[in-house]
């Protein structure tokens, strides 16, 4: 029997494709193993208003469809952040413990980067960082499923509509 680590697969919707100067519209997760869902959920889920002073750009708005930077109804991105926190199980008496989860996505070192930044800028010091260094591109390991059965990827590779296709 083996043991599945913690692999959360992430997909943040930001401000900007500019990663130092982004800032989180959205974030939306669920874990990879169920097991890891049992206390707080399988999946999570935040729109979110972004920090002051980030980069804002209009393309990258339009590709997320985002049109509530202004609606005060909608929490702040620390408000999603702490939400996103609590749904993790972290907390600030957890602090000083490494974690071991592992992102999981489409984008996984910008998403995971973006969302750093944002933690760290909109969340106390003391609310530790959860995840580890380690990501995993879903475009790889769909890949390595398609050749694992036989599937025909052809040149082209493997695109998000090849996965969707491939997971039915």
């Amino acid at each position: 029997m083996f043991s599945l680590p913690p692999i959360l697969v992430l997909d943040v919707e930001t401000t900007s494709a500019d990663r130092e100067r982004a800032g989180v519209v959205e974030i939306g997760a669920i874990w990879l193993h169920a097991s890891y869902g049992e206390r707080q959920g399988l999946w999570f889920e935040a729109k979110c208003r972004p920090r002051p002073g980030v980069e804002i750009e209009q393309e990258a708005l339009d590709v997320n469809g985002c049109t509530w930077l202004e609606d005060l109804t909608v929490p702040s991105e620390a408000e999603a952040l702490a939400a996103f926190a609590a749904w993790l199980g972290i907390s600030e008496s957890k602090s000083g413990t490494e974690s071991n989860i592992i992102i999981a996505g489409m984008n996984p070192g910008f998403d995971w980067h973006v969302v750093k930044n944002a933690w760290r800028s909109a969340l106390p010091a003391s609310l530790p960082w959860p995840f580890s260094f380690r990501t995993l591109d879903l475009h790889s390991l769909a890949l390595n499923e398609a050749l694992f059965w036989g599937v025909d990827v052809d040149n082209s590779g493997i695109s998000s509509g090849k996965i969707y296709d491939m997971l039915g």
